[in-house]
């Protein structure tokens, strides 16, 4: 499998931001291009073909249609985005995304807590 485009949700959250980061290594790796999804001010990094798209709706609906309508081959979404439970590993998000989408998934956790931060 090849993998050309990849799609990658961001919402503001860290595991977000990491997920961003994982598909952008990712994508670098492979010579593949990055779509950010509902996503605003990102950061150009050299070497990634990088568009951003803020699209109205649901995040689960959003990334399923964006993904098909750019015809990513792989979606990224951080583990839990801005509200999530603490203590638990998968958000409602990245769940249902994974469980409805046609194309690979890859859920990158939530970065761990620094000692001056508490764990969510």
């Amino acid at each position: 499998m090849s993998i050309g485009r990849i799609l990658v949700g961001i919402d503001g959250s860290a595991a977000g931001d990491r997920a961003h980061e994982w598909a952008r290594s990712l994508a670098r790796s492979l010579g593949a291009d990055v779509v950010a999804v509902h996503a605003a001010g990102l950061l150009v990094d050299e070497g990634v073909a990088e568009r951003c798209r803020v699209v109205p709706g649901d995040p689960v609906s959003v990334l399923l249609r964006v993904s098909a309508e750019e015809q990513a081959d792989l979606i990224v979404v951080g583990s839990r985005g801005m509200g999530s439970h603490s203590g638990v590993f998968l958000g409602s998000t990245s769940h249902q995304v994974a469980e409805r989408a046609h194309v690979p998934v890859v859920v990158v956790p939530a970065p761990a807590p620094t000692e001056s931060e508490p764990p969510v």
